[in-house]
């Protein structure tokens, strides 16, 4: 019944009837995987993804799963369906690895079930449906504690694959996060020394498997923003759990709905500044009230949840004192509830096997029921009073309204939570296990506006913007952008949700809708920290510059389109089309002139501080012809260059000339490496701030700019092998383990 549950969810998603659209579906994830798969249909995995600011490296970030095998999916399925199919897959995968695991600790058919239900179905797991990297660290961490659980080469060798898998599934922090729940599989299991060598056996499998990524990350890691710069203190602390949502432990979604930003959104800056990283902590009434009976029996468990929430409440209070711990890598505390949720969810089944039919046990629940109804009852009769203290004291201004709703529906969910407490204890009395598991799934069905799809119908058609677009398809929309250039236009409250919010997305011809029509955006936002620095320097100061000195840059950097809000005329941009969505105008732009691809400046403008040639270039100081440099080269202008041959990773052209430097718009890195047709390597700098200037001898020459990827083509083929290696050793079928 569960998975049958699951595919009448997902089936829509996957088939084409429904598209997910919360949060990082759109906002980075499905642009990266995109533009992967139609490179994989290439045969390639590159190093650098030309369509996003100017070159951001792609193979080096996680976040993108470049090597992650799942993306075979998108070989033999449509797009659309393979990213669904990720998500629904890897949510199958979550429950079914929990039921399976906790069968490996001992626990019971109906426990398990309990256990499972309760990881697949929580607040965390849920929230993930809108993170394609951190649902398959979820997905995969109980098949990597299942590996330690059993041990000997084939569970370390499962273990081994699953850890493998999780750290191609691009989010790090979250896997050490559950490392602390994995070394008590192990050494629960095995003792402290075989337990200590089985995850250490597991880890070293699991580097070899992830070697790609690994390569990949290291090559590109020391020239990027965060590398440069690490992670401010205030971005470090932000997301941390305030105490008051431990609410959500009993009620599932007391501070707001994802899927609604109107009647039931998010009303209390006082426990959510803004909308909450993890929607909801809440691991179902039922579940939660079993796995505090199984507190005593399972301390180090009951440990790993309880310091999992007072690290997600408490880690952010000092800011600086959390990045030296993490080693300037770690944000959002609430991240921790990962752990929480493990621990609980493995519990909650433990729970269930010490209750049933414990007559006592059944009186305290059947108790607690009747005194939760009890409060309900009370607070409906008192609900004017309760909304009014709620909005004094925790409602944002100007969201008194939503603090009322609120108030009755703490009210039901006091209620319902009453009913299901009373009925576990009527089912435990009975010795009714599986009711037990169909009231806990009852109760995690409250979480089901953390689900938010809105029709893939509405996103078919190209939006009415494009129409209006020629070549090159570069484009800036300038709503989209972070840090923003503008004020936003108020949009009506019919427009405040997920989906409208998701077709305003469309309309404006963001990333996620623009890559598979063909457009570039040279100036996104760095989602990731892995941009490069003189990259995110020119976007910043962008920001702080006019219009005037925008349009002069988006000239040099070949941005050909603007899209914003119809606010008022920019000089030296012209307007070609206006449209209006919800009543708010947006208008589309064309920069004149940009500059091409590939070109040979006429002079040259030796810059030494990145600020002076930025205000030289804002300003019109120096003629669009000619180009900012980084280093002092011979120049002489006149030079022809055509390009013969362009990919993610290569450049190759004709240079005919006296001797210079030829500007190539993509984001210099020191990865990328220029040689002459006879293997001679010539020196490249970054120019016009961000770009990349090779410099090229005198006479005619063929010109090779790329990335190597050798490095990757190794370490890929030392992890097949190693794959390869660990599950024949999964699947051997055991010696002396005939059929009875």
């Amino acid at each position: 019944m569960l998975v049958a549950l699951w595919a009448a969810i997902t089936l829509p998603w996957v088939l084409g009837g429904e598209r997910l659209i919360l949060r990082d579906v759109l906002y980075s994830h499905s642009q990266f995987k995109y533009f992967g798969a139609e490179q994989l249909k290439l045969g390639r995995i590159p190093a650098i993804n030309p369509t996003w600011s100017l070159g951001q490296p792609f193979a080096g970030n996680p976040n993108a799963l470049p090597f992650y095998p799942g993306n075979l999916l998108y070989l033999v399925l449509p797009f659309q369906a393979a990213f669904h199919a990720h998500y629904a897959l890897h949510w199958l995968l979550a429950f079914l690895a929990m039921w399976r695991l906790a069968r490996e600790l001992g626990q019971g058919p109906p426990a398990a079930l309990l256990s499972g239900l309760t990881w697949g179905a929580s607040g965390y797991v849920l929230t993930l449906l809108a993170f394609y990297n951190l649902l398959t660290v979820a997905a995969w961490a109980p098949v990597a504690a299942l590996g330690l659980a059993r041990g000997g080469r084939r569970g370390i060798a499962l273990g081994g694959v699953a850890l493998g898998m999780m750290a191609l599934g691009g989010e790090p922090m979250t896997a050490a996060l559950l490392g602390p729940a994995l070394l008590a599989v192990a050494l629960s299991r095995h003792g402290a020394r075989r337990g200590l060598l089985t995850c250490l056996g597991a880890g070293a499998l699991a580097l070899a498997v992830a070697a790609p990524q690994i390569v990949a990350t290291l090559r590109v890691m020391p020239f990027t923003f965060r590398a440069a710069h690490g992670l401010e203190a205030v971005e470090a602390a932000w997301q941390s759990l305030r105490p008051a949502r431990l609410l959500e432990l009993l009620l599932p979604l007391p501070w707001g709905w994802p899927s609604d930003y109107t009647r039931f959104g998010y009303w209390s800056h006082v426990v959510t500044l803004e909308v909450p990283f993890i929607y909801s902590i809440h691991v179902g009434t039922v579940g939660m009230g079993l796995a505090l009976l199984a507190i005593r029996r399972r301390r180090i468990w009951a440990a790993l949840a309880v310091a999992a929430l007072l690290f997600a409440m408490f880690a952010g209070t000092n800011p600086e004192l959390l990045l030296r711990a993490t080693m300037g890598v770690f944000r959002y505390p609430q991240k921790a509830a990962v752990l929480f949720t493990f621990a609980a969810a493995l519990l909650a089944g433990w729970g269930l096997e010490a209750a049933l039919g414990n007559r006592r046990v059944a009186r305290v629940f059947t108790v607690a029921g009747a005194l939760l109804l009890a409060i309900a009852g009370g607070a409906w009769l008192m609900r004017g009073a309760l909304a009014e203290a709620m909005r004094v004291h925790l409602a944002d201004g100007g969201k008194a309204p939503l603090a009322y709703t609120q108030a009755i529906l703490w009210t039901i969910g006091l209620a319902v939570a009453g009913v299901l407490i009373a009925a576990t204890g009527w089912a435990i009395g009975r010795r009714r296990p599986v009711l037990i598991v169909a009231l806990q799934l009852l109760g995690l069905l409250q979480l089901r506006p953390i689900l938010v799809t809105d029709s893939a119908a509405a996103y078919r058609q190209p939006p009415p913007v494009f129409a209006h677009l020629s070549e090159p398809l570069t484009l800036l929309p300038v709503p989209h952008n972070e840090p923003s250039w503008e004020r936003r236009l108020v949009y009506p409250l019919d427009a405040l949700n997920p989906a409208s919010q998701a077709r305003v997305s469309w309309f404006q011809l963001e990333p996620a809708f623009g890559l598979p029509l063909g457009v570039s955006y040279p100036l996104a936002p760095d989602v990731e920290g892995l941009t490069s620095p003189l990259h995110v320097f020119l976007m910043r100061n962008l920001q702080l510059g006019t219009w005037a000195g925008r349009v002069r840059w988006l000239a040099r950097l070949g941005v050909h389109w603007v899209i914003r809000f119809d606010f008022d005329e920019v000089e030296g941009l012209e307007r070609v089309a206006r449209f209006e969505q919800f009543g708010v105008p947006v208008v589309l732009m064309r920069v004149p002139d940009p500059a091409p691809p590939l070109r040979w400046p006429d002079k040259l403008l030796w810059t030494g501080s990145p600020i002076w040639a930025f205000v030289v270039a804002a300003n019109g100081d120096i003629p669009p012809q000619d180009a900012l440099v980084s280093r002092v080269v011979a120049h002489h202008p006149g030079g022809r260059v055509t390009l013969v041959e362009r990919s993610p990773d290569r450049w190759i052209f004709d240079v005919d000339s006296e001797g210079g430097l030829a500007v190539v718009q993509t984001t210099w890195h020191p990865i990328w490496k220029a040689r002459l047709a006879d293997g001679t390597e010539i020196p490249t700098q970054a120019a016009e701030l961000a770009l990349t200037g090779v410099e090229v001898p005198a006479g005619r020459h063929r010109v090779t700019l790329e990335v190597s990827s050798r490095p990757e083509k190794l370490a890929g083929a030392f992890a097949l092998l190693s794959l390869a290696a660990a599950i024949s050793l999964v699947v051997r079928r055991p010696r002396g383990k005939g059929a009875a």
